[in-house]
């Protein structure tokens, strides 16, 4: 079997909307929407009217092997506004009702509207498509909405779905040297594939550097989180959405053991994931001791009982200093570490870090509730280095 075809198979069984006639030996046959003709001829044969159903596939088609469906008004605008990845098509799910004519698809796709939906983000979504000369394809019916429902496990899409291509994720080797707060932010780019090269070239990349573009004041050295081995999707969601909002540089995350950068991730960050820098890691221990002896400060997210032993230890350490976060964006290029929701942040890794981050609670005679979700700790543990690094009037 050729190796376009073997693609074409894996696509359609990772989507689990396999016909249960479609067979593979000689050829495979994709499923595909029957033509009106065809569909009045199943109709006589199965001796029922010809119905827009007839039309329908079995499954949503991919246009490359790498493909994914982005789901949701909103994170379908954001992949649109952001333009990081390249989109093949636009599929619009109308409200159920009954059609005498099939499924129609147009390059631009004339709409219904329909006044529940929100209105000002679809006609945006409408006006990026067509800049981008984006096939729409507007469907409806039971079919449509059960193929949909599948697409998305059955999580809430707002009737569109965008084929696209990954996100950009970077894959670094170290964070680059800083002379000054307003040196631009650089890294070593590792090595990867001819097809995440060209899904990269989103970054400014010259050689095996690439530049990190950053919204921060002149006066502040850059910010990074590290995330080890957050698990849970909707936290790697919330993580990214703050992280947006508040002005960190980038995300870097790890090969293994890390929530995916996903569809799903996309919408829990409410499409904030879509213009987040990402940097991808292989070897996070190389990494952080590149990175450290390139001046670059490394902080555990910590709970204060723990972290009070973390400075303790890092007092004994030669290669510790105790870093302070207050004021520390005035003096070095900082990265927070995040550690996994249930276990923390892993032994070695806080072994290489420089200093400690913590939220105290306010009341700590209730041991019950002894630490904060992971997302609100990063938010809250952001804004301290930021407000501690004010700039001198």
């Amino acid at each position: 079997m050729a190796q376009s075809n073997m693609n074409d198979v894996t696509k359609v069984l990772e989507t689990n909307a396999l016909s249960p006639n479609i067979t593979f030996l000689g050829q495979m046959v994709r499923a595909r929407a029957l033509t009106p003709r065809e569909g009045r001829a199943r109709g006589r044969r199965e001796g029922r009217p010809f119905s827009s159903e007839d039309t329908v596939p079995t499954s949503i088609a991919y246009t490359t092997a790498s493909s994914e469906f982005i789901y949701g008004t909103f994170s379908v605008l954001a992949a649109l506004n952001a333009g990081r990845r390249k989109v093949y098509k636009l599929y619009r799910l109308n409200p159920e009702r009954e059609e005498e004519e099939p499924t129609k698809q147009t390059a631009v796709g004339d709409r219904r509207r329909d006044s529940t939906n929100p209105t000002g983000a679809l006609v945006a979504i409408e006006r990026l498509a067509k800049n981008a000369r984006l096939v729409i394809k507007d469907v409806s019916g039971p079919h449509w909405t059960r193929l949909f429902s599948k697409a998305t496990d059955s999580r809430p899409h707002n009737g569109l779905l965008l084929e696209a291509s990954p996100l950009p994720q970077l894959p670094v080797t170290s964070l680059s040297a800083l002379e000054q707060p307003i040196d631009d932010i650089r890294v070593t780019v590792g090595w990867t594939s001819e097809e995440a090269r060209e899904l990269n070239n989103v970054f400014d990349i010259h050689g095996n550097v690439a530049k990190i573009a950053s919204p921060r004041p002149a006066h502040r050295y850059p910010f990074m989180l590290f995330l080890d081995r957050i698990t849970d999707t909707g936290n790697f969601g919330a993580i990214v959405r703050s992280a947006w909002f508040l002005g960190v540089d980038a995300i870097i995350l790890l090969e293994h053991g890390t929530a995916p950068v996903s569809t799903r991730a996309v919408k829990a960050s409410a499409g904030a994931l879509e213009y987040m820098p990402i940097l991808h890691v292989k070897n996070e221990r190389e990494f952080i001791k590149a990175s450290r002896k390139n001046g670059w400060k490394f902080f555990a997210a910590d709970a204060p009982e723990s972290a009070a032993d973390l400075r303790r230890n890092a007092a004994r350490d030669a290669h510790h200093h105790g870093v302070e976060v207050e004021g520390a964006l005035l003096k070095h290029p900082c990265v927070l570490i995040l550690g996994n929701e249930e276990t923390g942040i892993r032994d070695f890794v806080q072994d290489l870090a420089d200093g400690v981050a913590g939220v105290s609670s306010a009341r700590p005679e209730v041991g019950d509730i002894d630490s904060l979700n992971v997302s609100v700790a990063a938010a809250l543990l952001t804004q301290r280095f930021f407000d501690t690094a004010q700039a001198k009037t």
